[in-house]
């Protein structure tokens, strides 16, 4: 579990040895600590990650210019970098199932009974593959505001989505874009 409490901050403060390990690409101080929360008796360990503030603002409790962040775990067998890398992977499980919920519409499921609503899933599953690459090959092809990061409808609503209507001028049907013609100059008839 992810710690963020006042005695866990001040604890932090007092602590003299740091490691520096790479997370993510990101360079990060760590140390392990006891903890023994709500003033219980049983001690648990508490991975501490540390960065410095950008505005070197001293916190009161912990009495540096330091964030702290503590994951608090039973396991004393890995090291810390295990441990915050089981962590973060556990995190990316649970936003990936929160994209799926919320972009492919797995909470409201369509039909009455299981094996019909597994093949939905399996079949939004694909979706969202097939739609990360549609992505991956926009950004390739330097598409214009289109990021990695964005989701299903800012994606829609800058390609898929465009009003147009179709006009008469001189005997001729024209396709009129309400978008910048730049982007989809493609679509002229």
């Amino acid at each position: 579990m992810r710690a963020d409490c006042e005695s866990l901050r001040k604890q932090c403060g007092q602590v003299s040895q740091w490691n520096t390990v790479v997370i993510n690409n990101l360079s990060k101080e760590v140390a392990t600590i006891q903890y023994k929360p709500f003033g219980g008796d049983q001690s648990y360990r508490a991975v501490i990650t540390r960065t410095q503030r950008k505005d070197k603002q001293i916190d009161i409790l912990s009495e540096t210019a330091y964030d702290y962040y503590g994951i608090i775990t039973s396991d004393k067998i890995k090291n810390e970098q295990q441990v915050i890398g089981f962590y973060n992977q556990r995190g990316d499980a649970e936003n990936s199932n929160r994209y799926m919920l919320n972009d492919f519409n797995l909470h409201h499921l369509p039909f009455p009974d299981m094996c019909t609503n597994t093949v939905f899933m399996y079949l939004m599953a694909m979706c969202a593959t097939l739609f990360e690459w549609i992505k991956q090959v926009l950004i390739t092809n330097k598409a214009r505001a289109i990021a990695i990061t964005m989701l299903v409808k800012a994606v829609c609503f800058h390609y898929i989505m465009v009003a147009a209507t179709y006009i008469t001028h001189a005997r001729k049907k024209n396709l009129k874009v309400f978008a910048p013609v730049i982007a989809y100059c493609q679509l002229q008839v």
